[in-house]
């Protein structure tokens, strides 16, 4: 949408854009996104078109694209840099929930590494001394 708005396209038509070139990638999300285009061209009220996309799908990255765009409409911001903004802060979201998963692996592979490698390294370490002590006793 970002590269549609600086093209000069209007936002009925960079929606309808996105739609069509997002259909193989997503079809889901390009459907929603024409769902949203045939909104704006029906609905009066091209904000109450936006926020229903928010609605209709109940995601929260949706529901802030659709505000950020009834916003740009509303205040006569620019679309491009109101669209970079959000993109930027939904990246860095996306990459702290990332990170959060990260941070919760070490203590997740506790668990199989306890039950799978360290019964194998006692082995290896204490075969030998237990087989050792076996025949030792053994031979008394």
């Amino acid at each position: 949408m970002v590269i549609c708005a600086e093209a000069g396209l209007a936002l009925e038509a960079a929606v309808e854009r996105v739609a069509t070139e997002m259909r193989e990638a997503n079809r889901a999300l390009a459907e929603e996104f024409a769902a949203t285009a045939a909104d704006l061209r029906v609905l009066p009220d091209r904000r109450e078109a936006l926020l229903n996309m928010g609605a209709r799908t109940g995601l929260e990255p949706l529901r802030r694209l659709g505000g950020t765009l009834a916003q740009t409409l509303q205040y006569g911001t620019p679309l491009a840099q109101a669209l970079r903004v959000l993109a930027a802060e939904l990246r860095h979201e996306m990459l702290m929930r990332f990170e959060a998963r990260a941070a919760r692996l070490p203590v997740i592979l506790t668990i199989p590494t306890i039950l799978f490698i360290l019964p194998c390294i006692f082995l290896v370490v204490g075969g030998p001394a237990v087989l050792r002590a076996m025949d030792t006793f053994a031979g008394h």
